[in-house]
């Protein structure tokens, strides 16, 4: 009698195996699905705004994007949101928004793209948003968050860096608030 093929025997290894590469599947489907992004585990955040306007104390500034400066803060922002980033219900208003923009008593950072990004988070929000706005001093400024706006509207929440000290710094020391 002619055997065609061994069968092999049921092996708990593969089981393993397979029950693991199937629950890893799963939670990453279940993630992407609810932060509506394929990369929501990749740590970086690499993307080069258009624009940066530094509001300070009532004035308003635009740096040139040519500028030591405007890259420097474009670093020191990108190195802020490396790794995992903390979401917080805490959201931008209107009228604090108005109060960053002509308050005398705020420095506040804007990067301004000019299509949306998507700041990759275990976190649904802040997906295509054109604007990042960084409180430096004034309201809210000590809890390091960073708020995101898509046309103008304020997203929901904000994210938080570890420190703004870096971008505080290379406004001081560039000049780019007195």
């Amino acid at each position: 009698m002619q055997h065609v093929g061994k069968r092999s025997a049921p092996s708990t290894l593969r089981l393993m195996g397979v029950v693991v590469v199937a629950v890893i599947s799963v939670f990453f489907l279940v993630m992407a699905i609810g932060t509506r992004d394929l990369l929501w585990f990749w740590p970086s955040f690499d993307a080069d705004p258009d624009a940066i306007i530094v509001r300070c104390y009532g004035e308003t500034l635009e740096v040139d994007p040519e500028s030591t400066a405007f890259q420097e803060l474009v670093d020191a922002l990108s190195q802020g949101l490396w790794g995992m980033k903390q979401w917080t219900d805490l959201s931008l208003s209107y009228s604090t928004l108005q109060l960053y923009r002509y308050w005398e008593d705020t420095l506040v950072l804007e990067f301004i793209y000019d299509s949306p990004i998507r700041i990759h988070s275990h976190y649904r929000f802040f997906g295509n948003v054109d604007t990042l706005i960084v409180p430096l001093i004034g309201r809210h400024a000590q809890t390091y968050p960073i708020f995101g706006m898509r046309r103008g509207k304020p997203s929901a929440g904000s994210l938080h860096l570890e420190t703004s000290d870096p971008l505080l710094e290379i406004v001081s020391e560039r000049g780019l608030c007195p």
